[in-house]
């Protein structure tokens, strides 16, 4: 099973971790497009496309998170099935063999981590998707789950130190809903507006 690393991850691994990340997109340059908010339109990919920034990929799918590329996907969670199955929660198996039982988001969560050493975007979003289709038995469509995907790659690069440890899940929350030093609310700009459903994932106040 791909969620090795539900139990507690090593702190040489987190540091690994957060080295691949950085190796991966710190050196983003602006010609790439990748790594800041929505690329412009001679990077390829402009937001409303949907396209990741260095590929202007096609408009009906889901753009990589840190492009604002989601919004050409509005509604892709906007069904009975999707809106009922990311709220639902799933057997995983952890290091020890034992099955636990963790919600959708969470174990999107961990597999954003355990594809965070791919490349590009496009190759640790593909990896993640497909990781996550197949802890939770493909129970949400792969179009929405592109959009929870989305938001944890907006994760990735806004909410990282607080989403790396397996014990502070409501840190990570808070941060993905907006406490972070940019104010990005990654569920509010990535995932809502892909999914055309709202968040549970944020605390209401």
């Amino acid at each position: 099973m791909r969620l090795g690393s539900i139990t507690r991850t090593s702190g040489a691994l987190l540091v690994a971790l957060g080295a691949a990340w950085c190796a991966a997109a710190c050196s983003s340059s602006d010609s790439t497009g990748g790594g800041s908010g929505g690329a412009d339109a001679a990077a390829g990919g402009a937001a409303n496309t949907g396209g990741a920034a260095n590929t202007g990929g096609a408009g009906n799918t889901a753009g990589s998170a840190n492009t604002g590329g989601a919004e050409a996907g509005a509604g892709l969670c906007d069904n009975p099935s999707d809106r009922v199955a990311v709220d639902e929660s799933y057997p995983v198996r952890d290091l020890d063999g034992d099955t636990v039982e963790l919600p959708y988001n969470r174990i999107a969560r961990q597999c954003g981590l355990d594809c965070i050493t791919e490349p590009t975007d496009e190759a640790q979003s593909a990896c993640a998707i497909s990781c996550l289709q197949d802890e939770t038995n493909h129970a949400v469509s792969e179009g929405c789950t592109s959009c929870v995907i989305a938001a944890v790659l907006c994760g990735r690069d806004n909410c990282l130190n607080y989403c790396l440890s397996p014990d502070d899940w409501d840190g990570c929350v808070r941060c993905l809903c907006g406490e972070n030093i940019l104010g990005v609310n990654c569920m509010a700009t990535k995932y809502e507006p892909c999914a055309g459903i709202p968040s549970t994932t944020c605390p209401v106040d």
